[in-house]
């Protein structure tokens, strides 16, 4: 069992936008890199054993340490990992007031990992495996032959006589999957690096032109496309046939397809999903081993799956989940999240790590980077950079070999001088950032500069990072699911001044609530509003009702800061009958006597009735 589980292992940021860490000096793996992979394979337990055991190799060295799995210690220590997965999982699910594990609650969720995955021989193999690596990382890979252990949180990893965690700082941590399907050999491409991206069903983008929601996806990755190092295809309302012929016509294979839209993993079936759209604009569920068959064995290096519960793996079989199927079926590099995201933490380490791809670097080392850059990114709640999971069977297969280098110092050089420019306007207007977070504004930029240009009380500019994750986590309320808003506020209270801004507009697409339970399109408190144009997009009919007044209405409403009531008129930005009532919304909208009296700052008032008409 012990030469089998051998084999199969061997088969095995900035405001207002994030800024993208300057690459290391490239690094080619040497020759023999394999045996440089120090490899982990947790072993089936024979019939009626207390343990398992856990197979390390490296080079031609193999030891065996043993896991223990259920009764004493061994039963109290997976009960206790077990317990932190699932407060982890309900935070982020919205089913649990607690929070996020973290500082030492995170470190001891760590410990207890380490201490499962390096006993005794284990953990001196592996002190050898680090000391031979003459300054280079070692690249870690787990492959467990046991499904609910291939389950748990491992990036959490801690060593607790280094004191740090594996994945963020002294290792490259990568995960695999037993499987008869040898993986995809990589041989290094010239030139840029190719990206289908791939958009089923996401989240409030339906109201959008297909131009407009290329837009939108392209800046993504414009960090990209700026520096020449990417070239970044888009397809659209994605149907199973179309994602097959993308990829069956394709004249040049692509390097990373990236997915986005919903996933889930149904536990009645033991199957995971994606989420396509069918013909006539339905859902369409395509499991697993069905997408295995569309994608494997097309010459892709990396499948990205920024989808909801994408990197869960089945119970009675781990490769039914989707990640697992694709590795299992030969793709040499998969990307997935552990956890059920709606936060944006996901798309911030794919930037971050196909930057690292495309300036050549290896896939465990840009892993590493992109969390690193997650972690510095993200502030608040520290778990963020540990959402992604990373399968691969070789950490270092490298994807493209760059034509050029990223030039990091003129982009830097452009970052200072736009913050500049808007310090130097700081002395004359108060600075007020639109937050786009489910990216469905195209033109954000340029109304931010309508708004700005219209008076000169306000200067209003669009900004983008990614919140700490659970931030835009639901919550049971009145009945329905829907997020609230002082949770979410308290969450954010630190970006105002991280972002350099004197107030900070949240515009999503969820439905919001107050901390009373009401349902409200806009809040606001100090520093922090936002505004939900949930059930808003559908009901818009350009020119009269438009977007764009939507933000501005509300953009004076928050800037005016008075509160809204059902007192004031129907066509005032602070009324507020308990409906969605799409007129005092989206519609042309004024200043009702009494609220022109009570904002008693006329250089104010003047402002927010400009921003009422400046659509």
């Amino acid at each position: 069992a012990a030469q089998a589980a051998g084999a199969a292992a061997g088969a095995a940021p900035q405001p207002p936008r994030e800024r993208i860490p300057a690459p290391l000096e490239r690094t080619r793996a040497p020759e023999g890199a394999g045996d440089e992979i120090f490899r982990l394979a947790i072993l089936p337990p024979n019939q009626g054993e207390e343990h398992t055991h856990l197979l390390a190799s490296f080079r031609n060295a193999q030891v065996l340490g043993k896991i223990g799995r259920r009764g004493g210690e061994a039963g109290k220590l997976w009960q206790e990992i077990i317990a932190e997965q699932e407060r982890i999982r309900a935070c982020v699910d919205g089913t649990s007031d607690k929070d996020m594990p973290q500082g030492d609650e995170l470190i001891a969720l760590g410990e207890k990992l380490f201490q499962v995955l390096f006993p005794d021989d284990v953990r001196r193999l592996y002190d050898v495996a680090r000391a031979e690596q003459s300054g280079r990382r070692l690249n870690v890979v787990l492959t467990s032959m046991i499904d609910w252990m291939a389950d748990k949180p491992w990036e959490f990893a801690f060593d607790p006589c280094r004191r740090n965690f594996l994945a963020v700082e002294d290792v490259n941590f990568i995960r695999n999957v037993l499987t008869a399907i040898p993986a995809e050999r990589i041989v290094p491409r010239a030139g840029r690096l190719r990206i289908l991206v791939v958009v089923a069903q996401p989240l409030g983008m339906a109201h959008l032109s297909a131009e407009e929601e290329t837009e939108v996806i392209r800046k993504g990755f414009h960090h990209l496309l700026e520096q020449g190092l990417a070239e970044v295809d888009v397809l659209l309302d994605a149907t199973p046939d179309a994602l097959h012929r993308e990829l069956e016509s394709a004249e040049r294979p692509v390097d990373v397809l990236h997915f986005i839209g919903h996933g889930e993993y149904k536990p009645d079936v033991n199957l995971g999903y994606l989420l396509f759209e069918n013909e006539q604009g339905g859902v369409q569920r395509l499991d697993a081993q069905v997408l295995r068959q569309i994608v494997c064995r097309r010459d892709i290096r990396l499948v990205f799956l920024n989808s909801c519960d994408s990197g869960r793996g089945g119970r009675a079989d781990f490769n039914r989940g989707v990640a697992p199927a694709l590795v299992a079926g030969g793709v040499p590099v998969v990307v997935a999240n552990q956890y059920p995201v709606l936060d944006t933490s996901a798309t911030s380490f794919a930037r971050h790590f196909y930057w690292a791809l495309a300036q050549g670097h290896a896939v465990g080392d840009a892993a590493r980077e992109a969390r690193v850059a997650v972690n510095y990114s993200i502030a608040g709640e520290a778990i963020d950079w540990a959402v992604p999971v990373v399968y691969a069977r070789d950490p270092a297969d490298v994807l493209c070999e760059p034509e050029q280098r990223a030039d990091v110092r003129s982009e830097e050089a452009a970052r200072v001088s736009a913050n500049r420019s808007r310090r130097a306007a700081a002395p004359r207007a108060r600075l007020v950032g639109l937050w786009d977070v489910n990216r469905v504004l195209p033109d954000l930029d340029r109304i931010a500069a309508t708004l700005s240009a219209c008076q000169e009380q306000f200067q209003f500019q669009a900004v983008s990072f990614s919140a700490p994750l659970g931030t835009w986590r639901p919550q049971q309320d009145g009945g329905g699911t829907c997020l609230r808003a002082d949770k979410i506020a308290r969450r954010l209270g630190s970006k105002p001044e991280e972002l350099g801004v004197d107030m900070l507009i949240a515009i999503t697409t969820l439905p919001v609530s107050d901390e009373k339970g009401r349902m409200v399109h806009t809040w606001h408190a100090a520093g922090i509003a936002i505004l939900s144009v949930r059930g808003v997009l559908e009901r818009l009919h350009p020119p009269l009702l438009t977007l764009e007044r939507t933000v501005a209405n509300a953009a004076a409403a928050i800037v005016g800061g008075l509160s809204s009531s059902a007192r004031h008129s129907r066509t005032c930005p602070y009324f507020d009958s308990g409906s969605s009532e799409i007129e005092s919304m989206a519609g042309r909208l004024k200043l009702c006597e009494p609220c022109r009296k009570k904002i008693g700052d006329a250089a104010v008032r003047k402002a927010v009735e400009s921003i009422l008409g400046a659509y």
